[in-house]
């Protein structure tokens, strides 16, 4: 586990939540498709805990996730 993880997991969900989107973003911009895969289907895991499974932000992710599988 690195120092994010660790930070991550002393935070609320909605914190995770955002960390885990940051960290994507972050990942997909470096290249690192899978790292940010990973990011990213932790925070929708996060999300649909928060928001439900319905929400618009758990459509987004799913989304991001997909197009990242199409790059990879």
């Amino acid at each position: 586990l690195n120092t994010f993880g660790t930070f991550a997991a002393a935070q609320s969900p909605k914190v995770q939540l955002g960390l885990a989107v940051k960290q994507g973003e972050v990942f997909e911009k470096q290249g690192k498709v899978s790292a940010a895969i990973d990011s990213y289907s932790r925070a929708l895991v996060l999300a649909r805990q928060i928001f439900g499974p319905q929400h618009i932000n758990v459509a987004a992710l799913l989304k991001m996730i997909g197009h990242l599988h199409r790059k990879s």
